[in-house]
């Protein structure tokens, strides 16, 4: 079964819905992940090929790019962590690259 990086964050939030997780840090889950995604797409690196560095590259571009809060991204990496650890617990990645960042 061929699952696409959309169809496995829309599976994830629905557990958070589940596990009622606020509305507001559901929807900021979304943009948030929604946002990696798209920035993976241009990079062309699919869910399974990601690593520790394109995390970093990806935090530092949105550090450069944006006037974000350090608490904000840390709420972007936190995303990535939950929603990395949750597609390798669910078998849909091998490894988690979140583990060492």
């Amino acid at each position: 079964m061929n699952i696409n990086n959309h169809q496995l964050l829309n599976m994830w939030l629905k557990e958070r819905i589940i596990q009622n997780q606020s509305e507001h840090t559901i929807h900021a889950y979304q943009r948030d992940l929604t946002d990696f995604f798209m920035f993976c797409e241009v990079k062309k690196l699919d869910l399974i090929e990601i690593e520790a560095s394109d995390l970093r590259e990806y935090l530092a571009y949105k550090v450069e790019q944006s006037n974000l809060s350090s608490s904000s991204i840390q709420r972007m990496l936190s995303a990535i962590r939950q929603f990395m650890k949750w597609a390798q617990q669910s078998n849909y990645l091998n490894m988690n690259p979140t583990e060492d960042f």
